[in-house]
């Protein structure tokens, strides 16, 4: 197996992802302390080296520097979510490293690295991490409802199917948008506080939730109330009580529509 070097935070992103690649990989953890680094580095040369971009500071431009003079000849990746490779990509010294974007796949990660080693990604992945990607392929839906009951109902016919995340205002909305990529958010117009209206607003001006698709819901069926929804212009809306079999459809064509 190939040596791969870890750095970076001692996070639980850091430790699933060097658990994951373990069965690629021979993996060594190291913490995004320079002076370890550099030890550990004298004591045996990886033949490849990933950083995880998580909690990085203005600090690291230091390891990019001493990785990018004293270790150009060996590979240096780097992962992270949008924001986290955008800030790593200010660094003077983070030219010749290669990015990979999260939400990715353990198998993509191994591809990338494995590819410039120019060597293939083996391909019987065991059973458990096979289900696991299979959830990872799954459409996100973020639910937003200030009633728990009406969540766990919504949450209980949707989560064969999807990954579900759930927020019981729209202050936790946001929250869920601003760190998560969402393919769908159900939400709630009558809430009180950030009601459904605001929340919309303001997920529309998060990068990561300009162009997700909203379906609204609400336990009004009049038409005045109908109209203030859609002159929001959201993909479609729900009037609760929400049935099993019209929840189901408007998801699906909704994410069809919008796919």
């Amino acid at each position: 197996m190939k040596h791969v070097l870890l750095i970076g935070k001692f996070n639980e992103f850091l430790r699933m992802l060097n658990k994951e690649l373990s069965y690629y990989f021979s993996m060594q953890l190291c913490s995004d302390n320079l002076e370890l680094l550099e030890g550990m580095l004298k004591m045996g040369k990886p033949d490849i080296i990933l950083i995880s971009a998580s909690e990085l500071e203005e600090s690291h431009q230091e390891l990019f520097r001493f990785l990018d003079t004293k270790y150009s000849h060996i590979s240096v990746f780097c992962i992270g979510n949008k924001e986290e490779l955008e800030f790593v990509n200010d660094f003077p010294a983070s030219g010749r490293v290669r990015k990979i974007m999260r939400p990715v796949l353990i198998k993509d990660i191994a591809a990338a690295i494995n590819g410039s080693l120019d060597i293939e990604t083996p391909s019987n992945v065991p059973e458990h991490r096979k289900a696991e990607e299979r959830k990872a392929e799954k459409k996100t839906i973020l639910l937003v409802d200030d009633t728990a009951v009406q969540l766990r109902a919504m949450e209980n016919i949707l989560k064969p199917d999807y990954n579900i995340k759930m927020a019981t205002s729209g202050m936790a909305a946001l929250e869920i948008v601003k760190k998560c990529t969402l393919d769908l958010i159900l939400l709630d117009y009558d809430m009180p506080d950030c009601d459904g209206k605001e929340t919309f607003e303001r997920i529309r001006k998060e990068e990561n939730g300009k162009t997700v698709p909203v379906v609204f819901v609400t336990g009004v069926n009049e038409k005045e109330r109908i109209m203030a929804v859609l002159k929001l212009k959201p993909e479609g809306y729900l009037v609760k009580p929400v049935k099993r079999d019209a929840l189901l459809d408007i998801v699906r064509q909704t994410l069809e529509n919008c796919s």
